[in-house]
């Protein structure tokens, strides 16, 4: 729905030009996938499984969590 008390729509939020350097700055999909895991297994102290683990923060079942791990290669050190 919109709404206007006039004939002119007029922008609440000003519209920005995109980031010249934003190509230099994205990853892929995968990439923030892998991050974002590898983060969430470093904050649990690599719990994997059970309470306060990376699959229950993650949102994921334990089996498709080892599954991204080793899609990914992603091995405790």
């Amino acid at each position: 729905m919109i709404n206007s008390s006039g004939t002119k729509l007029r922008l609440v939020d000003e519209l920005r030009k995109p980031d010249r350097d934003l190509k230099t700055r994205t990853k892929t999909l995968e990439a923030v996938e892998r991050d974002y895991i590898l983060q969430t297994l470093e904050q649990t102290g690599w719990k994997v499984g059970g309470k306060n683990s990376a699959s229950e923060i993650l949102g994921l079942d334990r089996s498709t969590l080892r599954a991204r791990m080793r899609k990914f290669n992603i091995q405790k050190t």
